[in-house]
């Protein structure tokens, strides 16, 4: 494979490492027994947080977002956010923010933050629980407008959860004396069947798909706005019914965009399939359309 010059993000993408994962970056891992997941051959098809925190950083390498203050957050991270924010919000004392230090230091740059949100980080007398959860929804961070949006496929299904995200955010970056709100993003398409998802019949956990496409689609948005000196809204005009998408398709383009991040690190696995896949994203924009 030739590395043309739209594709020298690949050469980002750190070496293999020994082991048993499918896919190892920097600060992420996915192993083999997640994939199936992405394919649609797992029955309950729910993406793990191994798979957004991979997505994520494969999304941060394609697009050079950090340097372009952009940050897209580790869920290991917000679990620890949603932490903060629920000692701060319940009154159950401080909290500890020793081991975030790195954390805090990359952001001191960034314009943005996405934050992957599920609800195993659901609160229970001051702690927040070790469930995997089964709904996952985005906080987009907007600092310089000091703005907080809601985004979630299935309404308001975890506002309460976003909020102490929010909070713990706020808190984390010192803003706690001058907090400021949340807006649920209500044009945001939904995956339910009969509306906005042309695989919600099929898939049963499309909240990860759609939050990684919105995502993705967001990040590209912001880059190409701010490109020219100006500071974009994240506020999603319209109506939700003027959007669409194909939950069963957004796993397919995971997938190959871990199998092409695989084939960088060994060498293995060229197909024609992966040449159209990284051919596609020198044209990417969105992984939503209008409906015809």
């Amino acid at each position: 494979m030739a590395m043309e010059d739209d594709h020298t993000w690949l050469s980002v993408i750190p070496e293999a490492k020994p082991g048993t994962a499918f896919l190892e970056l920097q600060h992420s891992v996915v192993y083999e027994s997640e994939i199936p997941a992405l394919q649609g051959t797992r029955e309950d098809g729910w993406v793990s947080d191994n798979v957004i925190a991979v997505a994520f950083e494969l999304l941060g390498i394609w697009t050079s977002c950090s340097d372009k203050g952009i940050s897209l957050m580790n869920p290991t991270d917000a679990r620890a956010l949603c932490q903060i924010g629920v000692k701060e919000l319940q009154n159950f004392g401080p909290e500890d923010l020793k081991g975030l230090e790195k954390l805090k230091d990359h952001l001191q740059d960034k314009r943005w933050v996405f934050i992957p949100i599920n609800d195993g980080y659901q609160p229970t007398n001051g702690n927040i629980s070790i469930s995997q959860g089964s709904h996952w929804c985005l906080l987009v961070v907007d600092l310089v407008c000091k703005k907080s949006h809601y985004i979630d496929s299935f309404g308001a299904l975890l506002s309460e959860t976003a909020g102490y995200v929010d909070a713990g955010m706020q808190r984390f970056l010192g803003f706690r004396d001058k907090p400021w709100g949340m807006q649920y993003e209500q044009n945001s398409p939904s995956q339910i069947p009969g509306q906005q998802n042309d695989a919600a019949k099929l898939d049963k956990g499309a909240c990860g798909p759609f939050f990684y496409a919105m995502a993705a689609t967001l990040v590209w948005h912001i880059i190409a706005v701010e490109r020219d000196g100006r500071h974009w809204d994240v506020d999603i005009p319209g109506h939700p019914d003027q959007i669409r998408f194909d939950s069963f398709g957004v796993r397919k383009h995971l997938h190959l965009f871990m199998r092409l991040a695989k084939y960088v690190q060994t060498g293995d696995g060229w197909s024609p399939e992966l040449a159209d896949h990284l051919k596609a994203l020198s044209g990417f924009r969105t992984l939503f359309y209008s409906p015809q």
